[in-house]
């Protein structure tokens, strides 16, 4: 059987210029588990248009299109899955990721023919292996002749992750380049690849659609499968720049240095940038870190006011200054995630409470709106009335808020970010941690 995988993500800027596309981990996941008995491609859009990457699934001749999509890309999943089965339609569409675990009702769509929900490689095995049997699965969604069901049931986590085939790479990891503020500067990566340690979290922010599709609790890769990947994409491709798609890198102190010290003995030179919680690293851990070779962490800092922390989910912010701190002190860049537009927030809070921004040892800020995905809790409490998916990219209200309209919260992003940037304890930030580390003098001052 031949296999089409459709990533329907374009790939944007984000403001400075770093790329904001990563690779289908997920869906390279689900493809490799049948690549032994089936012939599989993955399709996406980097260097190329929808109606391209269309008109290749098409000429590929593929029994089954799989699509995985998260909540802002579902559209134009839909919209390309459309266009090929309107070409093809004999193809059967398999959808799963985020969003199709959320909304399983997507299954209503003529678009759709199944949606797997939750961790999708065992389940999409079974639906391309053993077709009759996909009434035997749980949560899942198809059509029969009376029409869409929707069957669900307990969430049944891979515990074993080691037990999954390595995911089946692209062709265009030498090509990607993270022209944000990291190292190694643009020029000197030699490509960025994706790896994940571990899925799930320990935590239950009302944002986030993790639960929905992980439930609570997080699974381990084995230290040496992780490092034997990396090895291989470090020596056979050249890939020197790697990104951590743990949703919480530092969830376990006791994991994340066994990994970097696996790393350490390994002797690869390699670079890697992670995302991580304030309330879960200290500075002998930061340490560790940066001698593996992470240079950025992207923190949820979300909020500094603590009545919309706690409303978050969110806890840790009174050790905020202090790992931020450590994390600059050992020579690793800091991202800052803020979130504006709680439902709970006025523009006078939200002003307010951004003024301690300056003072925060962060080299990045990304500020971002509050965006109830589905899944999420906050998507039941606040009752979103906005159906436009595109618009769920965490620029935009999807929400009717008490008191900020989209202009309000355009407004205030501009604002915040401009003020951040300019005021003089971020450049006499900057410059310190120049002095400290001439490694970034590129990422922070680069050449024209």
């Amino acid at each position: 059987m031949r296999i089409a995988g459709l990533y329907p993500q374009k790939v944007n800027r984000g403001p400075h210029r770093e790329i904001e596309f990563l690779e289908p981990l997920g869906l390279e996941y689900v493809l490799a588990q049948v690549a032994d008995q089936h012939e599989v491609k993955l399709f996406t859009l980097f260097g190329k248009t929808e109606r391209q990457v269309v008109q290749e699934i098409i000429d590929y001749h593929p029994q089954v299109l799989a699509v995985s999509a998260m909540t802002p890309q579902i559209k134009l999943g839909l919209k390309m899955a459309g266009e090929v089965k309107r070409k093809s339609p004999e193809i059967i569409s398999i959808f799963g990721g985020y969003h199709p675990t959320a909304i399983p009702e997507i299954i209503f769509k003529e678009e759709v023919d199944l949606v797997l929900q939750n961790e999708g490689e065992r389940r999409f095995a079974e639906a391309i292996n053993h077709p009759k049997k996909i009434r035997d699965l749980t949560n899942v969604a198809w059509k029969d002749k009376m029409g869409p069901i929707c069957r669900e049931g307990v969430k049944d986590r891979i515990t074993d992750l080691d037990s999954l085939a390595d995911p089946i790479r692209p062709d265009f990891l030498e090509q990607l380049r993270d022209h944000g503020h990291r190292y190694p500067a643009a020029l000197i990566q030699t490509g960025m690849a994706s790896v994940s340690y571990s899925r799930g979290c320990l935590f239950n922010c009302a944002f986030c659609s993790s639960p929905a599709m992980y439930g609570k609790g997080i699974t381990y890769r084995s230290v040496g499968r992780v490092i034997a990947e990396m090895q291989k994409l470090n020596q056979e491709r050249g890939i020197n720049s790697f990104f951590f798609t743990d949703l919480n890198f530092t969830a376990n102190p006791d994991k994340t240095k066994e990994l970097c010290q696996g790393i350490i003995n390994s002797g690869m030179q390699i670079y890697w940038e992670c995302l991580s919680n304030i309330a879960t690293a200290d500075s002998p851990l930061l340490k560790t870190m940066r001698q593996a070779g992470c240079r950025k962490i992207g923190w949820g800092i979300e909020s500094l006011n603590p009545q919309v922390v706690q409303a978050m989910g969110k806890r840790g912010l009174d050790k905020t200054y202090e790992v931020l701190q450590s994390s600059e002190d050992v020579g690793i860049v800091n991202t800052g995630f803020y979130i504006i537009g709680h439902p709970s927030e006025t523009e006078q809070d939200i002003l307010r409470n951004t003024r301690a921004l300056d003072n925060l040892p962060i080299h990045r800020l990304r500020v971002t709106v509050y965006t109830p995905l589905p899944g999420s809790r906050s998507y039941e409490e606040t009752n979103p009335k906005n159906s436009d998916f595109d618009l769920y990219d965490t620029t935009h209200l999807v929400f009717n808020h008490p008191t900020l309209f989209q202009n309000d919260i355009d407004r205030l992003r501009k604002k915040i970010t401009r003020d951040f940037y300019a005021s003089p304890a971020y450049k006499a930030r900057v410059t310190h941690l120049v002095k400290e580390f001439p490694e970034y003098a590129e990422v922070f001052n680069p050449k024209p």
